[in-house]
């Protein structure tokens, strides 16, 4: 199979736009918090540990919240059948979710990542 066919990118900006109060909602969160902590303390030199526990904390949290974000439409009847009708395989369904969310959590590190290193700098 090739990649198009497991992979739906309309389909999961349709998903994203459903689902953009939570996404957007870590989005902020995260990079925020972050960088708050190192705005906290000025005179203090960060080791690893201490800057990205907010990252480690949200490592194991913001997985599940894209995944029930992204898979929502499961736990509700009506979505279940009108997404069950889509053209769309439920192999393809699986793919574009699991890519898209990996794709979110990357983005958001990368916006985590110039942030701090903005504020690292200044």
């Amino acid at each position: 199979m090739s990649f198009s066919k497991l992979f739906n990118f309309k389909y999961l900006l349709q998903n994203i736009k459903k689902s953009k109060m939570a996404i957007t909602l870590f989005f902020i969160i995260v990079p925020i918090f972050t960088s708050l902590m190192i705005i906290a303390v000025e005179d203090e030199v960060f080791d690893f540990i201490t800057l990205s526990s907010i990252n480690m904390v949200g490592m194991y949290i913001i997985p599940f919240i894209f995944s029930v974000s992204l898979f929502g439409f499961v736990f509700k009847k009506n979505s279940v059948d009108f997404m069950g009708s889509m053209p769309i395989s439920r192999k393809c369904i699986f793919i574009t979710n699991t890519i898209g969310g990996i794709g979110l959590i990357v983005f958001m590190q990368l916006i985590t990542l110039i942030l701090t290193l903005l504020l690292g700098a200044i």
